[in-house]
Formats: C-alpha cells, structure tokens, sequence
C-alpha cells in the first residue's frame, strides 16, 4: 500500500534552486531516506525504497556523496576483524587429506553397516 504525502512548497524555492517539481521531490525522497538511515530508523533496503532507488544505485548514491554505507561503532568493527582473523585462519590451513589417509582411518569401531534405503525409485540400478 502506498501513501500520498502532500507538501507546500513556495514556487519561488523552486525557481532559486533550479529544480522542476519532480526532481525537487526526488531530492526530498532521498534525503529523508538518508536522515532515517543515519538513525537507524530504517535499513539500507528500506531507505532504498523510501527513496525511489534500488538497493545498488542507492549505495551508489551513498557513495557518490561521500556518505558512510555501513555505520558501524568501534567495537562493532573490532568483533569483525576478529572473527573475520579467526575464519582466514581456518582457511588457510585447510587439512590435506588424501583419499588413501582416509581409508587407512577407517577401523572396526567406526566403520558402520549397510544402510537400506528401500525399493529403487525411478531408474537406479542396484547391484
């Protein structure tokens, strides 16, 4: 559902800026959708929408305006670089095993039985 907001606005104003009326009220859209951003009002999507834009073109915007697209405090900034070492850590060192190491783990303690998944359904083949 979508609300109409009317707004008077002396036609003088819009001469002085050099605005029509559609990009005056584009201009109002997207700055309300920023001042409602920086609050925490509303999240980067619902700014988006609010101002006319797509989720991309208003980070576009963002950007093309100098404006912070994620606003973060410090400690929130400091949790990401620490998970974010921990999960580089994790990937770097990935275990190299080779398929033979893996059969050669395999013991009479771990090893289960034959799993029976039923009738063949569709064209399996089943020895």
């Amino acid at each position: 559902m979508t609300t109409t907001i009317t707004i008077p606005v002396d036609s003088a104003l819009l001469l002085s800026l050099r605005l029509s009326r559609e990009e005056f009220a584009r201009q109002i859209l997207f700055a309300g959708a920023l001042a409602l951003y920086r609050q925490h009002k509303l999240s980067l999507g619902k700014a988006a929408k609010l101002a006319e834009y797509s989720r991309m073109a208003f980070i576009e915007e963002l950007s093309r305006r100098g404006e912070a697209i994620f606003d973060f405090s410090d400690e929130e900034v400091n949790d990401l670089i620490t998970r974010a070492d921990s999960v580089e850590r994790l990937i770097e060192s990935p275990k190299q095993e080779t398929f033979e190491k893996l059969l050669a783990r395999i013991t009479s303690e771990n090893l289960h039985t034959e799993t029976d998944w039923g009738t063949p359904e569709g064209k399996e083949i089943r020895p």
